[in-house]
Order: structure tokens, then C-alpha cells, then sequence
């Protein structure tokens, strides 16, 4: 599968797509949310996996731009963030904004891969 990822913290950005490109993936990866619209655009992931905070724009707004462009109708969004056990307020968050699936901050990097290809297996067996 292709993937998109943005995340503002480098060290995590590195892990992450070290971590799918293990699992046999292509990655594209930035530190600038601001990038996304153009790089998503460029290479047509089939997901697309974002921080919920970054320096230029939040994981939020940049899932409200993305489901509004029908180009990427197709293309399952993830939310990464840090959630509490109890509240789960960027759970729902995400979710209402229009992301597929959330994985939660920190992430076990030994399943982190098959945790995404699960979200996205899920989604397209949906559509």
C-alpha cells in the first residue's frame, strides 16, 4: 500500500515509516501538515496518516480539507494522537471530522503496521 504520513515530531515521523516500509509498504512522509493537500494529491496514497497537533495546521483541519475534495473520496484517513482510557475526546474528534481510524499515542511499534493495514482493510471492505 502507499502511505501518506505527516507528523510534526521528526524522531516519530522516522519510526513510523521505517516501521510500514518494513512491513513492505511506500511511504511519503513530512513534518509539514500544511504539505499534505499537494503531496496526497502527487501520490495518490490509499492512506493517508496524520498527527492530531502540528506546528502549522492541526490533524483536524487538515481531515476537513481532504474529505472536501472529492479526489480523496477513496483514500482512508488516520488520526494519530495521545488519548486518555476514559474520555477519548480526540477519538471522537477525529472521527467526526471525517477520519477513518485512530490510533493512540504511544503506539506499540511491534503491531503499529498490521494496526494500520487492519483500519484499512476494515474501511475498504466497507466501500
Amino acid at each position: 500500500m502507499k502511505f501518506c504520513i505527516f507528523d510534526g515530531d521528526q524522531s516519530l515521523l522516522h519510526l513510523v515509516t521505517l516501521l510500514l516500509e518494513k512491513a513492505g509498504h511506500e511511504v511519503s512522509a513530512s513534518t509539514r501538515g500544511e504539505q499534505a493537500l499537494g503531496i496526497a494529491t502527487t501520490n495518490q496514497p490509499d492512506a493517508l496518516i496524520t498527527d492530531r497537533m502540528m506546528p502549522d495546521i492541526d490533524g483536524l483541519s487538515l481531515v476537513h480539507k481532504l474529505r472536501g475534495r472529492k479526489e480523496f473520496d477513496d483514500m482512508v484517513i488516520i488520526m494519530m494522537s495521545v488519548d486518555s482510557g476514559t474520555d477519548r475526546p480526540w477519538r471522537r474528534e477525529a472521527e467526526a471530522a471525517g477520519a477513518d481510524g485512530f490510533i493512540a499515542k504511544p503506539f506499540d511499534p511491534s503491531t503499529f503496521a498490521a494496526e494500520v493495514e487492519a483500519i484499512v482493510n476494515a474501511v475498504r471492505s466497507k466501500s
